[in-house]
């Protein structure tokens, strides 16, 4: 990660034969064709010597692995409360059960079982969450009313949940 790389040389006699090398570093995952997205970071330590005139790595540490900060780039729009009213109801999904979306002010509830997710709007149909990268896509039919709701997680399919009511 830059800005985050210290080179310590180790030298003996004014002649360098080494470095150690600290830092942080991320992971990114891409599994089953599924878009690539950063899922981790840690610490790490490297051992490097100068041997006939050639650099080696000798020993490498990597520690303290933990899931990497989210970062939101998505844009909060305002939308009328009657165009967000219009997406509330219970869905269902085979995932999740049955679970709520309500408005509140500017902003859509979404509730399944304990957990409530806040969903800022993007779009009239699009939705995202600033702690973690969900999307909420709700589909309408040609009245407009919601008949799908299809949640996405680092850009891929997560889950489907149909409108019930």
């Amino acid at each position: 990660m830059a800005g985050t790389v210290i080179v310590y040389p180790m030298q003996h006699d004014q002649e360098i034969y080494g470095a150690i090398i600290t830092g942080e570093h991320v992971f990114y995952v891409t599994a089953n064709g599924k878009p690539e997205y950063l899922d981790g970071q840690a610490n790490f330590n490297q051992l490097w010597l100068f041997k006939n005139d050639v650099w080696k790595m000798a020993r490498i540490l990597s520690y303290n692995h933990h899931p990497a900060a989210y970062a939101n780039s998505r844009k909060e729009i305002e939308l009328p409360a009657d165009k967000l009213d219009a997406l509330a109801g219970e869905y269902n999904s085979k995932q999740f059960g049955s679970f709520r979306v309500k408005r509140s002010n500017n902003v859509l509830l979404l509730t399944a079982g304990n957990q409530t997710y806040t969903l800022y709007p993007q779009s009239g149909t699009s939705f995202f969450t600033k702690e973690r990268d969900l999307v909420f896509e709700f589909i309408k039919d040609a009245s407009s009313k919601p008949i799908k709701l299809v949640v996405k997680e680092h850009g891929a399919i997560a889950d489907e949940a149909v409108f019930v009511k």
